[in-house]
């Protein structure tokens, strides 16, 4: 069992939802209160019709009601050890495997189902085997080592081939569709996904049938496999039982999303009007928004402006409607599935359709289409205005040179009737000339407030751009601290071990003092007695250490300026990465190698914006050391620290001996969103974040010299300010 040993296992968020495993163990593990665990889920069914989230959960994350004794199943669990019962053991050790499970606590959970194995193994009990191996794989899913999971999935499948338990197979089928699609595996995922259908229909499980073939539709809609897809979503809509209203509802917004891709958008509407008669989804209402748009765009340029404008109408109602929508409070379930499925539904229409133009984002689509309204209505109005201009200049023309006619035979009439008139022709052309200003300036008058109105939407649109950056950011400070604080743990673990241990023998020696005869073996037994609470207080010291670090470096401060002992608050943070990766990786080793400059008096800074920094810096040395180390074992890793003053600056350097950076990166180090990490393995705003703190924060300075695979060196200088 070495690909399950808890050194090897590090925290992650889980993407499943707990709700699924718990329907797992409900359902194949065997404890005495397994009747009641079956009606609490069947319970929880009846009033939860989303069914599609029994094989592939994405919608649902209710925790369902299930409950495990833990401290009876530890009672049986030791009595079972005691009496070498392997049936008690494998048992008691797979619902404590559950319950920590629940608890979303999976590297927790994983030594119970190894001992569990072991004793199913000892017992030769292979339908257990079977369980608990997928009840593993289940474990490697929350802790996102899809790989792991995997194997363990395989191996289930190919022992229930001795069992031919076709339920569990089903299940297990279904979880290595979904393992092998996370995998970026998809023939694979298809293959399994058209196996898990093909059971489910054969079986008259309908529903299950029909989510298994809707599920692969959506794969293959992804690989831009039209005709494979369409035939996917209509097969599954002969299994589809009529009051399944979400189902139904998914279905036809994916058949809709095939016929969006192949530019068919009229029947791509029809579609999504079906999926809105089963379940009033806002993210169909915004995909109908967005086919009204396109008709509207078509049928403009094919000059058929009857039904350009009726589509024109229905975007514009939709997105009154959707404006209004969003403004109406969601449930939480309602937030999480709306936005699950948004995600699905730009993934799958990430690739252009064969004649559509590259995507954009959602707000950038409308702005645009907004603006292209605006352009048309202003190039319309304008060519009206120049029509109209034209006609004026023209009618002005023949008016003047009718009055120059009438002048010159009346010339001789009177010259006062001819200077009337004239000056009526003139008084008719001012006006006229009036008229059309004001109408110009009436046009213009509405031009401008739609302009500005867009405007508007545009400068909320970046001000929404800027808030999420900022808490993009946010969450970047607390993600390196919380992987750490994670890791550490384990950490804590090796100094309780020892006092667990001496505790135990401490028990046993007052055992033998109580029983002494002689005042020497008195006297030896109160030695060793005081020996082992000297050690029990020891590692207990220990323990209260690295708590207390990790609280000091965790907690989120006030944001002020404090004075701080720079040597310390280096030390602790550069202590405390390398507690981090050693919990992680148990075979790395590095030299610390400590040079301080003990004349630096406390000055003021913000201690957890600097330790972060110190933090990020030590966590990206040590990340390269152990790159350098994977290479070369030979290699011996270091890591130096120093401080120094220098004109009133406090000069902090962080050197390691590791992988370096290109020449052609350095300059690029600070930028957000820059990393040198493999994809998937850095975000790229530890070291942007970090140059903001000194530079701005501080008033300080942050460089950095390489060299590729010599060194890499942070030189950070902060104002000596002590007052």
């Amino acid at each position: 069992m070495e690909r399950m040993s808890n050194n090897q296992l590090h925290t992650s968020l889980p993407k499943l939802q707990f709700f699924l495993m718990l329907f797992f163990s409900a359902l194949l593990f065997p404890s005495t209160s397994r009747k009641a665990q079956v009606s609490d889920f069947n319970t929880w069914i009846q009033k939860n019709r989303i069914t599609n989230e029994l094989v592939f959960p994405r919608f649902q994350k209710t925790i369902v009601p299930f409950s495990i004794d833990e401290n009876t199943n530890r009672k049986k669990l030791q009595e079972g050890q005691k009496e070498k019962n392997s049936i008690k053991i494998s048992t008691s050790a797979q619902a404590l495997g559950l319950h920590l499970l629940m608890k979303n606590q999976p590297q927790h959970a994983l030594p119970y189902f190894s001992q569990a194995l072991e004793a199913a193994v000892k017992s030769k009990d292979v339908k257990t085997e079977i369980e608990i191996f997928a009840k593993i794989g289940l474990a490697y899913r929350l802790l996102n080592q899809n790989e792991k999971a995997l194997d363990y999935f395989k191996d289930a499948h190919q022992k229930n081939k001795s069992i031919t338990s076709r339920e569990t197979d089903d299940y297990i089928l279904s979880q290595l569709a979904q393992v092998s699609f996370e995998l970026n595996d998809l023939k694979s995922a298809e293959e399994y996904y058209s196996r898990v259908s093909k059971s489910f229909a054969t079986q008259k499980k309908n529903t299950f049938a029909a989510i298994s073939l809707n599920s692969l539709g959506e794969l293959q809609l992804r690989n831009n496999d039209y005709n494979k897809s369409m035939e996917s979503f209509k097969s599954a809509l002969t299994h589809v039982a009529s009051n399944e209203n979400t189902l139904n509802g998914i279905i036809h917004r994916n058949l809709g999303l095939v016929f969006f891709k192949k530019g068919k958008f009229e029947m791509a509407l029809e579609q999504f009007n079906k999926s809105l008669t089963f379940d009033n989804q806002l993210l169909v209402h915004q995909l109908t928004k967005d086919a009204c748009m396109q008709l509207f765009t078509i049928f403009s340029y094919q000059n058929n402006f009857e039904k350009a404008d009726a589509f024109h109408e229905k975007y514009i109602a939709i997105k009154e409607s959707l404006a209004k929508r969003s403004k109406d409070k969601l449930s939480d379930f309602e937030n999480k599935w709306q936005a699950r499925e948004k995600e699905l539904v730009i993934d799958l229409l990430k690739k252009q359709h064969h004649i559509s133009t590259p995507s954009v984002g959602e707000q950038q689509l409308e702005l645009s289409q907004l603006i292209t309204k605006t352009d048309l209505e202003l190039n319309q109005k304008d060519e009206a205005l120049e029509e109209t201009t034209a006609k004026v200049e023209q009618l002005t023309k023949e008016n003047v040179i009718q009055q120059r006619d009438m002048a010159r035979q009346e010339l001789q009439l009177a010259k006062q009737k001819n200077f009337k008139n004239l000056l009526m022709g003139l008084s008719i052309a001012a006006l006229a000339f009036l008229a059309f200003l004001y109408n110009r300036y009436l046009f213009k008058k509405k031009s401008n407030l739609k302009l500005q109105a867009s405007n508007t939407e545009l400068e909320n649109t970046l001000k929404q751009l800027r808030e999420t950056q900022d808490q993009l950011l946010q969450s970047e400070k607390m993600a390196s601290l919380g992987l750490l604080t994670a890791g550490i743990a384990h950490e804590i673990q090796n100094p309780l071990n020892f006092v667990v241990n001496f505790s135990e023998g401490t028990l046993d020696v007052v055992s033998e003092l109580l029983e002494a005869k002689t005042e020497q073996e008195k006297t030896e037994l109160a030695k060793e007695l005081n020996e082992s609470l000297k050690k029990i207080h020891h590692h207990g010291k220990r323990a209260e250490r690295i708590v207390k670090s990790m609280l000091q470096h965790s907690r989120e401060g006030s944001g002020e300026k404090e004075l701080v002992e720079i040597n310390q608050l280096l030390y602790e943070s550069v202590n405390l990465a390398y507690h981090g990766v050693r919990a992680t990786h148990k075979d790395f080793q590095c030299a610390i190698i400590e040079r301080f400059e003990s004349t630096i008096p406390p000055f003021y800074v913000i201690p957890q914006d600097v330790s972060r920094v110190f933090l990020n810096i030590a966590n990206n040395a040590f990340y390269a050391l152990r790159e350098k180390t994977v290479a070369n074992p030979a290699f011996k890793s270091e890591l130096t620290i120093a401080t120094s003053i220098q004109d009133q600056q406090v000069e902090i350097r962080i050197k390691d001996n590791g992988i370096g950076i290109p020449k052609e990166k350095v300059d690029k180090i600070f930028q957000p969103f820059f990393t040198t990490k493999p994809s998937g393995q850095g975000t790229g705003l530890g070291l942007s974040m970090s140059y903001d703190i000194i530079t701005k924060s501080h008033q300080g300075k942050i460089e950095i010299q390489s060299s590729l695979n010599e060194y890499t060196e942070f030189i950070i200088q902060l104002p000596l300010t002590t007052h």
